[in-house]
């Protein structure tokens, strides 16, 4: 009886731990956009001649985004 129950809180106690460590894994990954597959690459030219908004932008043969502007005032 002591080892069944024994066993039994210690599957409640493993199982509480992971889920507390998924939730603290996610939130952590949430804040610092680790799970996040889109990121905005900003840069500036001094010569745009023949580059639209609109354009694909293409690395190494695969399309990877699309050109847009960003106003600074």
């Amino acid at each position: 009886m002591k080892s069944s129950n024994f066993k039994l809180r210690l599957g409640l106690f493993v199982i509480a731990n992971f889920v507390l460590f998924s939730i603290g894994i996610f939130l952590i990954g949430q804040q610092k956009n680790l799970f996040n597959p889109i990121f905005r690459l900003n840069t500036s030219f001094k010569n745009i001649s023949g580059l639209q908004v609109g354009n694909t932008i293409r690395y190494l043969g695969i399309n990877v985004g699309t050109v847009s502007i960003k106003n600074y005032q």
